[in-house]
């Protein structure tokens, strides 16, 4: 489902700490100024440097980028096939560092001693296995924890590698790490190779080098590439639930939906990729011919949060691969072992190498190869709002096309007339999904003085029925805060509550140990127990911040008008929900609300089919639906003269 991030190293609520996620660990740090070394680079710039005169690990990987390429099914005009030659050409100072990396000590693979029968390969690579990728970056222990490879029955999935040009990159150009940790236990379950500058820029080079040859496919086949990756997704669903559980903590039956959602969106924009449609103007003589055409941007960046690490690619990744354009896809360091599993799958349903690429690491140096790139044509980024205004300057200098989705404040709107106990369920159901993590998630709730003791009732019962613990153990219904720093800011935000006058109905602290499923192991995990806190009021934090967390603040109104006007005091505008029988009320408030997306008695509001974005400083552009391959396609006007005489 689409959601936006929070990042690890700030406050859950203000989202700053995105930028851990796309530009680096603060918000308020901007992008690094390019050193002397990468102060004129360009991708294009650095691989034609560099294919002038090729080192000789640099032409072993255009002969072997080459050979991929030839061997893919793509049918090409000869103009497609020369520029695409040259684009592997020029691409080949980069690539050759994916060949480098890939090229690890390969005898029988073994994962803990136990034979892998299947190994961990790449097409026309050498196998390589997990202990291997430790033990070449310097580990002193394995690259992948038991308890994850206990998860996952097909370990094919797990890898410690990015994906750059069809070669899975198992060392960072420093051969430095870092570590995934499972929010619920606080144990380390992967350790990966932190991506650099180096990394991108073979990354972007590596989708420039194959974009004339994917935008030149039919569009049936990237629908039918589409439709396969659809289908293995589903098929490996639990595998990728046990992976996205483990690293971002959410409940195993929320892990299924947001795949559910997410293989939804691959399958939606495998459909749309057959109806991208121009139009035949009408021309102001007869002397000339005027059609409009639609054309893929290019390559683009994709930067993804990490509370939801399959649905915020699915939402970026299909529908530019359904409009020809590649990829350069960055996950959160906090969760990048579900986006791995994804793009193994991708090659699987038959993606050539380079058109989907995947780094992860130093977020600073990729945000700012990404952005700065003269080769990368779009940026389409979800996280926090500081992180995206820093995006959208950056893009701004080079005109770079720019989809954000970011910070929310969603209020809930409870008139006297609502159905009470719909709106109770839909208050927590909306609030504390995913702990509360969530962009759209109810995050400030309204009700009418005359059912609020009513109202707030049902909601402290429903609240005191929800399981918290570990989310890979059965019946749990409420998982763990991301990283300690997002359990700091749940806290402060209801010790602020409760500090200015706000009643504490249940909740308030972390629950104990023998509160929680999943035993002592759970003991260490970032819990917060959901909370409800009555009487709730303007001057509080957590109407004016996002909390990002389970927290649920209770405020009272006496007018319709007095509901609108508390709704629409945030500088957000993402999503908004109400609940009234009244119909001529439900028109009014529905237009008068300034959000991008409105729930009507309903907060299940997302689909692949309905157009996701905010107003105000929740973003630009849609994601999902109809609208959504727009982003990705670019309008070209053709004027033909005709020569007619008069």
């Amino acid at each position: 489902m689409p959601y936006c991030s929070a990042g690890a190293g700030a406050g859950a609520g203000d989202r700053t700490a995105a930028s851990a996620q796309a530009m680096g660990p603060t918000a308020s740090t901007a992008p690094p100024a390019p050193g002397p070394a990468e102060s004129s680079h360009s991708a294009s710039a650095s691989a034609s440097t560099s294919a002038s005169a090729p080192s000789p690990s640099g032409r072993m990987a255009h002969t072997a980028a080459g050979a991929a390429a030839a061997a893919r099914p793509f049918h090409l005009t000869t103009a497609a096939t020369t520029a695409s030659a040259r684009g592997l050409a020029r691409a080949a100072h980069h690539l050759s560092l994916a060949a480098a990396s890939a090229a690890l000590p390969a005898p029988t693979p073994h994962v803990y001693g136990q034979p892998v029968p299947y190994g961990v390969r790449h097409k026309g690579t050498a196998r390589t296995n997990l202990d291997e990728a430790a033990q070449a970056t310097g580990l002193s222990k394995p690259a992948v924890s038991p308890e994850l490879l206990a998860r996952v029955t097909d370990q094919r999935l797990i890898r410690t590698a990015g994906l750059i040009g069809g070669k899975w990159t198992e060392v960072s150009s420093d051969k430095s790490t870092f570590e995934v940790k499972n929010p619920a236990t606080g144990a380390v379950i992967a350790t990966l190779p932190r991506m650099r500058a180096d990394e991108t820029r073979a990354a972007i080079a590596a989708a420039h080098a194959v974009l004339p040859q994917w935008r030149a496919t039919p569009a049936r086949d990237r629908a039918a590439i589409l439709r396969k990756w659809h289908d293995l997704i589903l098929a490996h669903k639990a595998d990728i639930a046990a992976l996205m559980t483990a690293e971002c903590g959410k409940p195993t039956a929320e892990a299924l939906a947001e795949i559910a959602g997410g293989a939804a969106s691959v399958d939606w924009f495998a459909g749309e990729a057959v109806r991208v449609a121009g139009d035949v103007l009408e021309p102001p003589s007869r002397d000339r011919r005027m059609v409009v055409i639609k054309q893929p941007v290019g390559v683009v960046g994709a930067i993804t949060p990490w509370n939801f690490p399959m649905s915020m690619i699915t939402r970026k990744v299909a529908p530019a691969l359904a409009a020809g354009c590649t990829v350069v896809l960055k996950p959160a360091e906090l969760t990048p072992l579900t986006a791995i599993a994804l793009a193994e799958l991708a090659e699987r349903a038959g993606l050539p190498d380079g058109v989907l690429n995947l780094v992860m690491g130093d977020a600073p140096a990729i945000g700012h190869e990404l952005v700065h790139s003269d080769t990368v044509r779009k940026i389409g980024f979800t996280g926090s709002t500081a992180v995206g205004k820093m995006l959208a300057a950056a893009a701004g200098a080079g005109v770079k096309r720019l989809s954000l989705e970011l910070g929310g404040n969603a209020p809930v709107l409870v008139f006297e007339d609502a159905d009470l106990e719909l709106a109770a369920r839909g208050i927590v159901a909306s609030a504390l999904r995913n702990a509360g993590q969530t962009c759209i998630c109810a995050n400030r709730v309204f009700v009418h003085t005359a059912v609020y003791d009513k109202l707030a009732e049902a909601v402290v019962g429903l609240v005191r029925k929800l399981k918290v613990g570990d989310g890979a153990e059965a019946g749990v219904t409420l998982g763990p805060l991301i990283t300690p720093a997002a359990l700091e800011k749940v806290t402060a935000h209801v010790n602020d509550a409760v500090a200015k006058g706000g009643k504490l109905l249940v909740g308030g602290a972390r629950p104990e140990a023998g509160q929680l499923a999943g035993g002592a192991g759970a003991a260490g995990g970032n819990f917060f127990a959901p909370t409800v806190i009555g009487e709730a009021t303007i001057e509080m934090r957590c109407f004016k911040e996002e909390t990002f967390g389970p927290l649920i603040p209770l405020f009272r109104f006496s007018s319709d008008e007095e509901a609108v006007l508390l709704a629409n005091t945030t500088e957000y505008g993402l999503a908004a929900y109400f609940y009234t029988r009244d119909l001529a009320r439900a028109w009014r408030v529905a237009e008068e609300l300034e959000f991008g997306m409105v729930g009507l008695n309903e907060v299940a509001i997302t689909s692949e089919v309905a157009p996701f974005g905010g107003l105000k400083q929740s973003g630009l552009g849609r994601e999902q639906s109809v609208y959504g391959i727009g982003e990705f396609l670019d309008i070209k006007y053709i004027c033909m003269g005709l020569n007619y005489s008069s």
